[in-house]
């Protein structure tokens, strides 16, 4: 095996064994390694009358003087260590023996009594996606990415049902954008008949309804030419088992045709959120227009949540009809507000978590 000891990615990966795993026997230990010197400073932060100490803050100013210092007598530190080539030899093949045997284990998804994990075997480039059911049970393969991704294909899994009961795949021909949609009824991994199109990758999004007999999802017209721009994203809802020309329009704006949507349900099921970006959204993930419709009123209005505010919002969480938004309003870093549906005027919100010196990059809320 060829090494460049002078390779960043290289040297961060065995820094990165070095520190979590023990070494093989036969490596010398001889001689004592001396680590540069991390100040701590005295950062505290107070947090719902809580002081939580951060000492080392002064390492997120990526650019001072000392911050470049540290990391480069660090550099140089792990530069000597791997300066011996016998060394550099044992740590790759150990580094090839832990990575090659046995299979590794995505992290699970939980949907009401089901649990989802993917499972990639040594030396595969596809994973398997199983589920669980209650205690006593094995796993259950559901899919084998490596027999699906076949002919040009590109398949992967899109969405759960909120309990679990179903799940999407979306498949793409040729490394397409444009998707095409199927689903899987979980407990006896039969697909339903319909195929639904007009996916496209980025831009379309689903949010299952309470009572799993359907989603709310994104759909564009699909053209001609591939290549040709996007036309106007609509929103739809599809009943399971039923084909998709049956599927009900929830909101369409021809007068903007370049707007994007993400939809969420709220967790106790009585909301759908739409998110849209008229311009592209800002930082983290935040986007200037909301909407929401009552999902306990079957004919219930898809209504704009804050029209006269500039601002961005993401939606953080809820608790029945009250809202928890990051948003940029009065607060270029963000901060976190709860707004009530009824009353979603600013001059109502109430401000949860104050705005500080470092933006606020997401904020998790049930």
């Amino acid at each position: 095996m060829q090494f460049q000891l002078k390779s960043p990615q290289f040297k961060s990966v065995f820094a990165l064994f070095l520190f979590c795993v023990q070494l093989p026997s036969g490596f010398s230990q001889s001689q004592k390694l001396m680590y540069p010197e991390a100040k701590r400073g005295d950062q505290v932060d107070v947090y719902h009358g809580v002081e939580v100490v951060d000492p080392y803050r002064w390492m997120e100013n990526l650019e001072s003087e000392e911050l470049q210092a540290w990391m480069k007598a660090q550099d140089k530190l792990l530069t000597d260590f791997l300066s011996d080539r016998k060394l550099v030899e044992k740590l790759a093949n150990r580094i090839h023996e832990m990575t090659s045997s046995g299979a590794t284990r995505g992290i699970p998804r939980r949907r009401g009594k089901r649990t989802f994990f993917s499972e990639t075997d040594a030396g595969k480039s596809f994973s398997k996606l199983y589920v669980e059911t209650p205690k006593g049970r094995e796993p259950k393969l559901l899919l084998n990415f490596e027999e699906l991704n076949q002919d040009g294909k590109s398949v992967s899994t899109s969405s759960y049902s909120m309990n679990g009961e179903f799940l999407t795949i979306n498949t793409a021909e040729n490394q397409s954008r444009w998707q095409s949609l199927r689903i899987m009824r979980v407990d006896d991994g039969e697909w339903l008949p319909e195929t639904l199109t007009g996916f496209y990758s980025g831009r379309s999004s689903i949010a299952w309804s309470p009572k799993e007999d359907g989603f709310f999802y994104g759909r564009y017209d699909v053209p001609d030419d591939p290549q040709a721009p996007l036309g106007e994203g609509k929103i739809y809802f599809h009943k399971i088992g039923t084909p998709q020309s049956r599927d009900k329009l929830i909101l369409e704006r021809p007068d903007a045709p370049n707007l994007s949507y993400g939809l969420r349900t709220t967790h106790d099921g009585h909301y759908l959120i739409f998110s849209v970006n008229t311009d592209g959204g800002s930082f983290n993930g935040m986007s200037d227009r909301i909407f929401h419709k009552n999902l306990r009123k079957a004919d219930s209005e898809v209504v704009e949540l804050f029209p006269d505010v500039d601002a961005d919002f993401a939606f953080e969480g809820s608790d029945g009809g009250k809202f928890r938004f990051r948003t940029s309003h009065n607060a270029p870093n963000a901060r976190l507000v709860e707004v009530d549906v009824k009353r979603s005027a600013p001059e109502r919100w109430k401000e949860l978590i104050a705005e500080s010196d470092e933006p606020m990059m997401t904020a998790v809320s049930y």
